[in-house]
């Protein structure tokens, strides 16, 4: 047991199996699969990874048990036609997360019913009632009938039992986030009259005969819980209802509740980005906990193990989930046993190459992890013969060259002009809604300590500096510079860039903010300056803002910006400022003025690359990195970061 955190890592049941520790790797989709419904070996190893980090429980994702009646062909599929098929495949997972250290879960689906990715009317999707697709509301889902549903609960004892005979020790019911277990149990989604619909009794009947179809072919052996969303926070059931749900599934014999929130309709929810802060959703199954006498799994946005440690001490839960964190380190448990969190490589929450990756039909992925989804191939081998590493910039691109390559043996040194480490990292932490970049920017941090990168401050490279350090291999990681248009009244001492503002506040004691740009670096600066009183208003050229993002945080941030009264103007071309006016133009040419006390530049960056010219062709190898090549974010960074380090021969 970890004296650190004795709670989290205290051996604990879910019905009659035993995990050693309290953590658990919360089932995501993956886009890994072998492209005929099998695992791939990928697959595995991205799973196997975990397991061997230290997770006690692997619930892998959610796999359909039948592809008929509520198809999904992107998901695994363990389903009633070709089950048996799958289960040599489906018995390498069990095993070799066995093999790892933890045990093997599995979350079975019936399906997306309402949800599903496409709707047409040649081709509705079904669901419990005959209710609008989700996809497009002018199609009405087809109903299922009796027969379909016996149909599917027959094909789910199938595919557990399967599961079971291929050594996983535990099932999850996928009875959360809108999907068709869930349209069942919702009233605003079940309008049935017949034996599977009306009351909360009649609308539970299909879980009651779920559970015992899949009792009776796994035995007492195999645990069996079910993942809820207490509340879908605006889309279905509110939270009486949810803890109302959550005393049936204890009443009807699961031997744990997986407690989040949300559903499609509600999509931040499912994956709560980080604007709505640290463990949004542990309260909710706080919740639970009072009501239910069986284990209740907390989930969403837990990202240290000094939070998951509380909310077990805190009896808010009994087991941690973890999603998206054990992605961005799949060692995560066994840094924080260890006693060494400040080691753990911190999810920022973003949704940009996990959730957003996959759906857009990608595979999974880190922004922070390159490694992520790819574990059987970007091994960290030490090198041969150890070579001299200089990377020119401290910013995330260069300070993971330098812990790739120092960690596989080749001595680096770094230069960073700035009197700290981070580059554009410094700014974007400053916000309090960013704790989780705040955190990876630490961990990149200690590991130019550890791994004893030898790191110069305040210097600035040019060529005879970096010859100076006698390089064989040359990471040019020199960043981007705000860009500043050459239009008038732009140097005037009320204008700052966001960069600037985010690093040493408002110029001035005005609080009447004006921000040109609205794209990621716009909005979260508008955010968080009206979280410091201010009263912002963002103009932006395009018809939408923050179109530079991925879709989940970008209508978590759209609303967080219309919650603290943030005023957002597109079509809206800025021409100058003058003397406390923001004037500008729009797409008609028609002239509106702003009232502005500050303004703030949100309006990109320029690549820094005065150093190619001079620095090519002095050094046998130069690699370039990160925004120097063109501005991106940070995941971009990080990953042409990691390439760099991981190429040196």
């Amino acid at each position: 047991m970890s004296q650190r955190y004795p709670r989290l890592f205290s051996r604990a049941k879910i019905g009659p199996v035993e995990l050693p520790n309290r953590i658990v790797m919360a089932p995501m989709g993956t886009g890994l699969g072998a492209g005929d419904g099998n695992y791939s070996w990928q697959q595995i190893e991205y799973y196997a990874s975990r397991a061997r980090g230290g997770a006690g429980l692997i619930l892998v994702e959610a796999t359909m048990v039948e592809m008929e009646i509520d198809p999904a062909p992107f998901l695994i599929k363990i389903s009633l036609n070709d089950g048996e098929d799958k289960l040599p495949r489906l018995t390498d997972m069990a095993e070799i997360i066995h093999y790892a250290g933890a045990v093997p879960g599995i979350q079975l689906s019936l399906g997306m019913g309402r949800q599903a990715d496409i709707a047409d009317e040649k081709c509705p999707p079904v669901s419990a009632s005959a209710v609008p697709a989700f996809a497009n509301p002018e199609v009405t889902c087809q109903e299922l009938t009796v027969e379909q549903i016996e149909g599917l609960v027959a094909a789910y004892g199938e595919a557990a039992g399967r599961a079971a005979r291929a050594g996983f020790k535990l099932i999850e019911m996928h009875g959360h986030t809108g999907y068709l277990i869930d349209q069942f149990l919702t009233p605003v989604w079940n309008k049935r009259n017949d034996a599977y619909g009306g009351d909360a009794e009649k609308r539970f009947r299909i879980v009651r005969e779920l559970l015992s179809a899949v009792r009776q072919q796994v035995g007492k052996d195999v645990a069996v819980t079910f993942r809820v969303s207490a509340d879908h926070k605006g889309a279905g059931r509110n939270l009486e209802e949810g803890l109302a749900l959550i005393r049936q599934l204890d009443k009807a014999g699961f031997d744990a509740v997986h407690v989040d929130a949300g559903a499609y309709d509600t999509m931040p929810w499912i994956f709560p980005p980080t604007y709505f802060g640290i463990a949004p959703m542990a309260a909710l199954a706080a919740a639970a906990k009072k009501e239910v006498a069986i284990p209740v799994i907390a989930v969403g946005g837990i990202l240290t193990p000094e939070i998951a440690e509380g909310i077990l001490q805190s009896g808010e839960a009994d087991f941690i989930a973890l999603g998206r964190p054990l992605l961005a380190d799949p060692a995560w448990a066994n840094k924080a046993k260890a006693g060494k969190p400040e080691t753990i490589r911190s999810c920022i929450l973003c949704n940009e190459f996990c959730v957003g990756r996959v759906l857009t039909f990608k595979t999974i992925s880190c922004v922070v992890n390159a490694t992520c989804g790819r574990e059987h191939y970007f091994q960290l081998e030490k090198a041969e013969k150890p070579k001299r590493v200089t990377v020119i910039g401290g910013g995330p691109a260069g300070m993971e060259a330098a812990r790739v390559a120092a960690s596989r043996g080749h001595r680096v040194t770094l230069l960073e002009k700035a009197s700290e480490l981070g580059g554009q990292l410094i700014p974007a932490t400053r916000p309090a809604f960013k704790q989780g970049l705040y955190n990876f920017l630490c961990y990149l941090r200690h590991q130019m300590e550890i791994l004893k990168v030898d790191v110069k401050l305040n210097t600035e490279a040019n060529a005879q500096v970096v010859k100076y350090t006698r390089p064989e291999v040359v990471v040019l990681a020199t960043g981007a510079i705000p860009y500043i248009p050459d239009l008038p009244g732009l140097h005037s001492p009320e204008v700052r860039t966001a960069r600037q503002v985010l690093q040493e506040g408002l110029p001035g004691g005005g609080s009447n903010v004006v921000i040109i740009g609205g794209g990621l670096v716009g909005c979260e600066t508008a955010l968080h300056l009206s979280e410091q009183g201010c009263q912002v208003t963002i103009v932006e050229a395009l018809d939408e803002a923050a179109r530079d993002m991925n879709m989940i945080s970008r209508l978590a941030l759209l609303e967080e910006l219309q919650r603290a009264g943030v005023e957002l103007k597109t079509g809206l071309e800025f021409q100058e400022y003058s003397a406390g006016k923001v004037i500008c133009r729009d797409q008609s040419g028609k002239k509106e003025e702003l009232s502005a006390d500050a303004v703030v530049l949100a309006l990109g960056s320029t690549p820094e690359r005065h150093l190619v010219v001079e620095l090519t062709g002095q050094f046998p190898f130069l690699a370039e990195v990160g925004d120097c090549i063109s501005p991106r974010k940070v995941g971009e960074a990080v990953h042409e970061g990691f390439a760099a380090g991981w190429r040196i021969s």
